[in-house]
């Protein structure tokens, strides 16, 4: 097991922001961060003509455009509805991530929609931070 402050400068993130997913029980957030991704296969490794391919699942996950699952933050209301609703972090955060898309709220915000236990969960983002879930609702037919 590492210390803190070893995981901290490892995955290049302050010693507070590790304690504090120790604390909330986010311990997959770290193992990602360590671990990124597995190994590709060899065929992905060598380019059509023969050079060394570039690892392009490797350039995504360091993209600051790529959004962890866990890394996902929540306004107070979306964690008021996630109790509310019973609907995890890890399933809100995957419907962000991969939901369908849905039309945007009346603020341009994106809605993405998914299912938790045979509901349909609809879920707000921050138009200006894909990392901010602002709330989340149970869509009735």
């Amino acid at each position: 097991m590492l210390a803190v402050a070893e995981t901290a400068s490892r995955i290049g993130r302050i010693r507070d922001a590790v304690r504090s997913w120790m604390q909330e029980g986010r311990v997959r957030v770290i193992q990602r961060e360590l671990h990124p991704m597995a190994e590709l296969p060899e065929e992905w490794k060598i380019g059509d003509d023969g050079s060394p391919a570039p690892n392009w699942v490797a350039a995504l996950y360091r993209s600051p455009h790529w959004t962890l699952s866990c890394a996902v933050r929540f306004t107070r209301q979306a964690r008021q509805r996630l109790k509310l609703y019973r609907v995890t972090r890890d399933q809100a955060a995957a419907i962000a991530a991969s939901g369908a898309l849905a039309d945007p709220d009346a603020r341009g915000n994106p809605r993405r929609t998914g299912a938790v236990d045979a509901r349909t969960i609809v879920v707000v983002i921050a138009l200006d931070n894909p990392d901010l879930i602002i709330t989340l609702y149970e869509r009735t037919v």
